[in-house]
């Protein structure tokens, strides 16, 4: 019983949590856009009917995006404060962008276990620039778990976790042989601003289609201009950081030196897209 209540206490406090959210105007419902001459939220479109091979849409995904002036916890931490309404974001991933206002509402494209990892960068009067990276996750793996539940007889509980251990195992092995089916998901975002001073206005990314004249209209921040690249120093005896390269192919000292980077993507000189092996992990096989 008491647990019961415990239950509905907790359930109820997620609700007026939830109710507490500033609502979404319709006006801050937006889609990532190719930055290319492809239509729709579907990045790749373009490049896949030119017979480049690229992921496959699977499915589209809605998130909220929020920012949130930092609140100092103790002396060194700092947690959720006040919902700042109004600040201005560019959210990006590889060949896809949008601009939005908080509280914000976007759409972004699913590609299985090759779904892009997404920046969002913002700004607000009176804060410095605030910005958070959202690495794709398993959500067939963290939601497909059935829980074991053991006999009452004490001498039955060993023959059970035996089984049990046998059933995780094989559980494990389908797994792995249908880990290419699984299907990865956004979490929402919710960016920190602290006080201080902070940009005028956003980073230029690299818009190319004439067609994407809406997006460069008069007050946007998206230029037709190629961004700089994030440079980093190479780290020594890398191999390469395209789609492709075993993951075991990389030493635990050059997986340190790409975590200390921060880049999730990045494109060379030739078009190609190089991931840091330190967040896209999934790109490796």
């Amino acid at each position: 019983m008491q647990k019961t209540i415990l239950k509905l206490i907790l359930f109820g406090g997620a609700m007026l949590l939830g109710a507490c959210a500033t609502p979404v105007p319709q006006e801050n419902t937006t889609s990532i856009r190719a930055t290319d001459a492809g239509r729709g939220v579907d990045v790749y479109a373009m490049r896949r009917q030119a017979g480049e091979t690229v992921p496959n849409l699977l499915d589209t995904q809605t998130i909220t995006v929020r920012a949130f002036a930092a609140k100092p916890r103790g002396t060194t931490n700092f947690e959720k404060g006040e919902e700042l309404i109004g600040a201005n974001c560019l959210a990006s991933l590889d060949g896809g962008v949008a601009e939005l206002t908080t509280p914000a509402e976007l759409t972004l494209p699913l590609y299985g276990v090759q779904t892009q990892p997404l920046r969002i960068e913002c700004i607000n009067p009176g804060f410095k620039d605030g910005w958070t990276n959202l690495a794709p996750y398993n959500y067939t793996e963290e939601t497909d778990s059935t829980p074991v539940v053991l006999p009452l007889s004490p001498i039955a509980i060993i023959p059970a976790l035996i089984g049990s251990a046998i059933a995780i195992g094989i559980d494990a092995a389908i797994d792995s042989a249908i880990n290419e089916e699984d299907e990865f998901r956004y979490r929402d975002a919710d960016i920190l601003l602290y006080k201080g001073q902070g940009s005028d206005q956003l980073p230029k990314p690299q818009v190319t289609a004439p067609e994407l004249a809406a997006l460069t209209g008069p007050g946007s921040s998206v230029s037709s201009a190629a961004p700089a690249q994030p440079s980093f120093p190479e780290v020594e005896g890398s191999p390469p950081l395209t789609e492709g390269t075993p993951y075991s192919a990389f030493t635990k000292e050059q997986i340190a030196a790409y975590c200390a980077q921060d880049w999730a993507t990045r494109t060379r000189d030739d078009g190609r897209t190089e991931f840091n092996p330190c967040s896209r992990r999934d790109a490796f096989n």
